[in-house]
């Protein structure tokens, strides 16, 4: 499809993201009619519902394909300088197509802890051993994995994984994730694509906004050092590297501590 064409190598295809779905997914996505619909409909394409339905899928598709760089160029466009994949796969979580559909793409679960045994899955593959809420400073980091130092394993590792699931508990929690890189040494947010995305829809509504910003949550991360873990039917793929932090010695003790009071 036009709006795809160009952003994919081999090797890219199954990571590369927009509107922090992947790419594979969304491909997937736009060869169903019933998506191609919502899409058109939500991106206000210049085609009625009944001109539509005597439309081909083939030909709704072009249009479509069509329409999105347009959007992309228009002057003052709430869609100004984002790619047309980023377009489509915007317009697809904004649009009113079937819950089934999105879930394809967006892969939400209904529960913070359905997060949980894949993240834990996902740090036992990094070597360290998963603790559940483990104090740190005021707050308890949902998932700690640690790794005791030693003279051959190299020096101790403590990392805070923060699962959220619902936007309100999101916006609470990257503030209070700010204070974990004073006790572990690398952070995370780890939670659905379409909560991710959830958040680009609540920065696109806010006030004095008005355009879709592919960059917002990823800025917001970036500014504190925080990495991103996001969470696909049940696999976690790290789309973005936490910084590497130099906790006191006397901070990790204390995370040791509660880790072995259990």
């Amino acid at each position: 499809m036009a709006f795809f064409d160009g952003y994919f190598l081999d090797e890219s295809y199954d990571t590369t993201r927009f509107c922090h779905a992947r790419s594979r997914l969304l491909r997937e996505a736009e060869k169903r009619e019933g998506v191609i619909d919502a899409v058109m409909t939500a991106l206000k394409a210049p085609f009625n519902s009944a001109q539509r339905k005597r439309m081909k899928a083939k030909d709704k598709a072009a249009a479509l394909a069509e329409h999105i760089p347009h959007l992309a160029r228009m002057r003052n466009s709430e869609w100004q300088k984002c790619s047309a994949p980023e377009i489509f796969a915007a317009g697809l979580f904004l649009s009113k197509a079937k819950a089934e559909e999105k879930a394809k793409v967006f892969c939400p679960v209904k529960r913070e802890d359905d997060l949980r045994k894949p993240v834990r899955k996902w740090l036992a593959k990094q070597k360290l051993a998963a603790h559940d809420e483990v104090p740190m400073g005021l707050s308890r980091v949902d998932l700690a994995g640690h790794k005791l130092g030693s003279f051959f394993g190299g020096p101790e590792q403590i990392v805070a994984v923060e699962l959220k699931n619902q936007l309100s508990q999101l916006k609470r929690g990257l503030d209070q994730m700010t204070n974990y890189s004073d006790y572990a040494h690398e952070v995370y947010l780890a939670c659905t694509p379409a909560l991710a995305a959830s958040y680009l829809r609540g920065h696109f509504n806010a006030k004095d906004v008005g355009r879709w910003d592919p960059d917002a949550l990823n800025r917001k991360l970036s500014k504190f050092g925080i990495g991103l873990l996001l969470v696909e039917n049940g696999k976690v793929f790290k789309v973005r590297n936490s910084n590497s932090f130099r906790p006191a010695e006397h901070r990790q003790a204390e995370v040791r501590g509660s880790i072995a009071a259990g």
